[in-house]
Parts: structure tokens; sequence; C-alpha cells
């Protein structure tokens, strides 16, 4: 298979989550489309593999209901980046946020049960600080979920630590490059993962030092660094954000609709959409130009990249398309995708160049684009190992330039594996210490600077997780981990005061 051309890479903007001859692309091991009759469907996977159900509740909410909500929280998510094998959740994906960590383009991650029918969302006030175990000091206990950068010196990371007997998010900031951090008031309130309430936010991305949000499902917004936050009211739970040169976007996602169990759903039925907004603002508004979408959304400056969705009896599945916009969302085209009805991540590094990783059906698969996501190409056609091509389900992959990117299999105890020839060949650079551990990388600020956590527990004895990450008690640790060199080497950074 021809391999695409190369091209100079100025340097890194910005990246976030998640391409093309037409029809199926036969490619890699197993990398196969599926046919437009057979959809993956948002709401094929039962209620407990398939999401995280429930809001993030203050003790005193704790008598509220969780369902039927709790069946919309995930189901998109799940769809487009999560496992489809045996339907087991992954958390996001990143850019230099993670799940999605947005490296946002100037230097280059609601309580409320029922969100409003209206297309106008509402902005609450949140009282700053409520529920964070310290603030100004790092937490004991902390234990970071998602991350976002600015720059390489200025970072935030989004996380929980003890407060009694529940956890509390709690937002860490560095601008020394992670020689000291921070702690800065969250927003979200307390949870208890043991008693069945979940957080309600879990990711954090921010655009440049003043403006940030922290979301899924619930979004809150910050405008002066993370000091204030207030939260915006959409039409559903937002499972996906990213920033770029002017406006940023959301992902959200509807309630859940009966119809879904009953294949009576129809065009009418509310789908996902793309929501956008200008990042000093929390005016938004759903961007009409894209229509139903389904995942893997991706903003680099100016450019726009998200799944398109199909209407199905059974509800919104994940279409066959991949929508394109270079004017901020004001128009998009539709391209073919890579894995046709199959989840992918998409993560440019340019204008013109975007790297995708996507399922073939039970594993994933990598290959690049030059032009901007019009055609796609497979990195290789190798059986070499180690690859990051073979990988399961839900493993994820960052990219620092044209041929350099970084991957981990979603597995205990594999390594992080460094590609500088465009996927030609992997080789480890990063094994854990703990077999059971497992890597998620994030992104990449620079072509040399990126960041990855590090999940499992902190001896090297195989101890088995003992707890959900965040959860008061929990023996497993996350670590923070950063490459100065386009992931050549990795070093531990500590998050201490």
């Amino acid at each position: 298979m021809g391999r695409p051309a190369t091209s100079d890479y100025p340097g890194l903007d910005d990246v976030d989550l998640h391409t093309h001859d037409a029809g199926a692309r036969p490619i890699g091991r197993h990398r196969f489309a599926h046919a437009a009759s057979q959809p993956c469907r948002f709401c094929a996977c039962s209620t407990d593999n398939c999401m995280k159900a429930g809001k993030g509740s203050n003790p005193a909410d704790s008598g509220r209901k969780k369902a039927p909500l709790a069946k919309s929280f995930r189901f998109l998510f799940v769809a487009a980046l999560a496992v489809l094998s045996g339907c087991t959740t992954t958390s996001g994906q990143g850019t230099a946020s993670d799940t999605g960590p947005t490296v946002p383009p100037a230097s280059t991650a609601s309580s409320s049960l029922s969100p409003p029918a209206s297309q106008v969302p509402s902005t609450v006030p949140s009282p700053a600080g409520a529920g964070v175990a310290k603030v100004g000091s790092v937490p004991a206990g902390f234990s970071p979920v998602s991350f976002s950068a600015v720059s390489a010196s200025q970072w935030w990371i989004l996380g929980w630590a003890p407060c009694g007997s529940y956890s509390c998010p709690t937002v860490l900031e560095t601008t020394d490059g992670g020689t000291s951090f921070v702690a800065l008031p969250a927003p979200g309130g307390p949870y208890d993962g043991k008693a069945g309430t979940y957080p309600a936010v879990s990711q954090i991305r921010f655009a440049n030092p003043q403006d940030g949000w922290v979301f899924d499902p619930d979004l809150y917004a910050t405008h002066d660094g993370g000091e204030h936050w207030s939260e915006i009211r959409l039409s559903g739970s937002v499972l996906s954000l990213a920033a770029g040169l002017d406006s940023v976007f959301a992902l959200v996602a509807p309630p859940y609709n009966p119809c879904s169990h009953t294949a009576t759903c129809s065009p009418s039925t509310p789908h996902p959409e793309l929501w956008r907004a200008v990042p000093s603002s929390n005016d938004w508004q759903p961007d009409v130009a894209a229509g139903c979408v389904s995942g893997g959304l991706a903003v680099h400056q100016r450019q726009v990249w998200v799944m398109n969705c199909a209407d199905t009896p059974d509800g919104a599945a994940i279409g066959s398309g991949l929508l394109h916009s270079g004017n901020s969302g004001g128009t998009f085209s539709l391209e073919a995708q890579p894995t046709d009805s199959l989840p992918c991540q998409y993560r440019p590094v340019s204008d013109s160049v975007v790297w995708d990783y996507c399922s073939g059906g039970h594993f994933m698969f990598a290959g690049i684009s030059t032009d901007g996501g019009a055609h796609f190409t497979a990195t290789a056609d190798s059986q070499a190992s180690p690859t990051a091509d073979g990988c399961p389900n839900g493993s994820s992959l960052i990219a620092a330039s044209v041929e350099r990117a970084v991957a981990a299999c979603n597995l205990p105890g594999d390594p992080l594996l460094l590609t500088v020839n465009q996927g030609v060949t992997w080789t480890v650079v990063e094994r854990a210490v703990n077999p059971s551990s497992e890597w998620k990388p994030i992104g990449f600020t620079t072509t040399q600077v990126g960041y990855a956590f590090l999940s499992g527990p902190s001896s090297s004895s195989a101890v088995p997780p003992a707890c959900r990450p965040g959860t008061a008690g929990c023996a497993d640790t996350v670590q923070l981990w950063r490459t100065l060199d386009g992931g050549s080497t990795w070093q531990q950074v500590p998050l201490v005061s």
C-alpha cells in the first residue's frame, strides 16, 4: 500500500480527540468496514456494561433518581470511543488534554439530572471550591483523571481527592512546567462511587490561560483561569469538547429515549449534536451545519473534524462519514470514514496532517491523512511486533508530527510504543513497573513535549486494581508522565505543591 507523502511540520498547535477510500479498507490485520446495513448502534450495550450511570451528586441529593438518564450519559461515548468487544468503557482520549486533552491553538482536556429542552443554554453560577479538600496545596490522596495544557509550562489537571467518606473534585494548576502545583476551586460536588453516585464532571480542557471547561456529563466554564466556575446547561450530556482558534466545540448527547428499546425511533428523534461558542463566552448554540454527529471530535485552529451519524429505528448510530469544516464550523463537507460505522479517534497535528486510530471490529489500526482528512492511508501493513495495529478497542494513540506518534494498548502491563516513520515500525520506549498497570497517552503540546497517565498499583507486586480510581481509600494510583524528546524517553512528574 502506498505511503502518503511526508511534509514539514511546524509545531503542534492543537490536538484533541478522533478516513479513506470508498468502501471497505483492507489494511492491517483485520481492518474492515461494516456494511451500512449493519450500523454499530449506540444503544446496543446494556447499562451495566456500557456506561457510568448517574451524575455527580451531593450527599444530600443521594435520593435523586439516576435512571433513565444513566443510559444516555454514555450511549454515544461508548459507541464512538469505547471497547466494542464486550462493551467495556474507556476514559477518553487526549491531545495534551486527556480523553481528549486539548492543546489550545495559542501554543501548539450540571448537577441537574434533567437538562432543559430549550435550545437556549442557561448559565448558573457555581459556588467555587465546594467540597475541595484543601484549596491552595495538593490534597492528600489526589488522583488525576484528566489533563489539559496551553503551553509546555502551564497545565491543569482534574482529579479526585478524599473528603471524608466521599471523593471531591479538585483542579491542579502549574505555571512552571510541573515543578509545583496549586489547587484551585472545582465544581461538581462530592460523590461516592460505592453508593452508586458518580462525578458530575470527568474531563478538563483549556483554550488559553483564562478560558477553560470541566465536563462529562455536566458542563462548567471558567473565564479567570479556574478561580470561578459557572454551570452551563445545554440540551443533554457533554461527552467531548475541543477548543480551536476562535471557537470551542462540544458534542452533546440527548437524554435517553425509550424508542431505542422498541425500535420506534425516527429522524425526528433527538440525536447527538455539535454545539459551539466563543471561548470567552457562555453563549452556546447548536452548530446546525454539522447536523447529526456521533463522536471523534477533533479541532485544530479553524479546522474541525467529527463523525456523522445515521438515524435508525434503534436511535442514532455511528455513520459512514467524516464531517470536516475549515471555517470553525460554519460549513462542513462529508468525507468517507476509514472504517464504515465504527469509531475512530482523530489526532490533527496541522491543518493538513491528521492521524486516525480506528476500530476494525475488535482491534485498533492507525492511519494518516496529509490532505486534511479527505483521504487516509494505513500507516503500515506489517505483522511485525511490537505494533500499535491490532491493539484492543479502547487503546490510545497521540501524534507529535507527520512522522512521530505514541500509542499504548489498553492492556495491563503493555508498554508505551513510539514510531518515528509514520507507523512503519514501532519500538518500546517505556514499560510499567507493575504488570497490572496501564498506560494512557494524553497528547503533545509541541513536537517534543508530550504527556501520559500510568494507572494501577504503585508497587512492583502484581496486585489487582482494588477500586475505582478517585474513590476514598483506593489502593491504586494514577501517575502523570512526560516526555521532552518527542516520546523517546519518559519521566514521572510528581504532583506536589
